[in-house]
């Protein structure tokens, strides 16, 4: 069997579980489908192997971001007040504030101060500092969640995310 994603073709051809071959109206129902799956993809921000920035345009930014590739992003994890933890990614960094992915979908308001904690995938690096929420973004697999330093209230000195900041990853 060939392809990837969603849908696979068996014997170039779709196949219903019978066997039998679906219409042409069956087949631009699921054409349609997928067109509208794109499009809410378009809506709401393309994932980060797209390049683009999930939440948009720079120009709603304090500070320019650097986004993280995946490979070497630090992972680790965000502590509510009442002990919930969820694991995270680094997404995107800046002077004042982050974006990290969350496993699962994170039900904290606006507002809330967290603890975070990153570990370096390369190197021996760890830092803990509190944020604030100001947004996120979720779906049915993760969160993404803006937060800006709060103590400290800038990108935590001598740590190694200043390195992340200066390093150009293209």
């Amino acid at each position: 069997m060939e392809g990837e994603g969603r849908f696979q073709k068996l014997d170039g051809a779709e196949r219903r579980s019978g066997g039998d071959r679906r219409s042409n109206e069956e087949r631009r129902g699921v054409q349609d489908w997928l067109n509208e799956e794109q499009q809410e993809e378009r809506r709401s921000g393309m994932d980060r192997r797209s390049g683009i920035s999930r939440r948009g345009t720079p120009d709603n930014r304090q500070d320019e971001r650097k986004v993280i590739p995946f490979a070497i992003a630090p992972r680790g994890s965000i502590q509510a007040p009442d002990g919930r933890r969820w694991v995270t990614t680094l997404w995107d960094l800046s002077n004042t504030g982050l974006c990290v992915i969350a496993n699962g979908q994170v039900d904290l308001p606006v507002g809330t101060l967290a603890d975070l904690t990153l570990t370096e995938v390369v190197g021996t690096g760890l830092v803990t500092f509190q944020a604030r929420l100001m947004w996120f973004s979720d779906d049915a697999f993760q969160t993404y969640l803006g937060m800006k330093f709060e103590d400290p209230p800038k990108l935590p000195p001598g740590s190694f995310l200043e390195r992340y900041l200066k390093a150009n990853f293209d």
